[in-house]
């Protein structure tokens, strides 16, 4: 599920040639509106069955001082970070909970513990409330078979990064490994939450 229809029709295309069409299904759609919600849902359980996983990963940011952030700006990082992120765990529990089984892994982000970040303020604390929500997700699905875990990624190899890389020069003489995570250091870290060889572990926020 992306907003990007392009992008969202590369990765069909791709995980389809993998798994097989039959696997995989794409959906275009802004995961910060709650009305969508109710339209591409139930096309999901259509095409793929009950949903098992829940996987969080949209987020946004605005980069600035505090007393430069509006009010419009707080709102949408708030909303898609830390709201669509319960929009879509309340929708999708009650199926999970029926059956006694699911997952739920939430992306968060180091900017969420308790150093600061500066100019990120926003971002930080919806990450914060995501690392929250994980953590009593995890307390009310424990007693019937479903977990809530995270994923706290730093910096991420990606365009972003590549842009701006002179920037982050300091935090990479600061991280231990001295490189910066490529997206399927994560997904690694992602799949492993998701699966059985994680089946006792719950509300856990794993930092990548």
């Amino acid at each position: 599920i992306d907003r990007h229809e392009e992008r969202t029709s590369e990765a069909v295309e791709r995980l389809a040639g993998e798994f097989g069409q039959s696997r995989v299904a794409g959906f275009v759609t802004d995961l910060a509106d709650r009305d969508a919600l109710g339209h591409w849902l139930p096309e999901v359980e259509r095409f793929l069955g009950p949903i098992d996983l829940l996987v969080n990963n949209a987020a946004t940011n605005v980069l600035g001082p505090l007393v430069d952030v509006s009010n419009e700006a707080w709102d949408r990082v708030i909303g898609l970070n830390l709201t669509a992120c319960f929009t879509l765990a309340r929708a999708v529990l009650p199926g999970m909970l029926a059956r006694g089984r699911g997952a739920i892994v939430n992306v968060s982000s180091i900017a969420a513990f308790g150093h600061g970040v500066e100019n990120n303020t926003p971002y930080a604390a919806s990450k914060a409330g995501l690392n929250a929500l994980t953590r009593s997700l995890a307390v009310e699905g424990g007693p019937f078979g479903v977990r809530c875990n995270g994923v706290a990624p730093g910096l991420i190899e990606g365009p972003f990064l590549s842009a701006r890389r002179e920037d982050y020069r300091e935090d990479l003489e600061q991280t231990p490994l001295r490189r910066f995570a490529e997206p399927a250091d994560v997904a690694a870290v992602i799949t492993f939450l998701a699966s059985d060889d994680a089946r006792h572990v719950t509300g856990e926020v794993v930092n990548v």
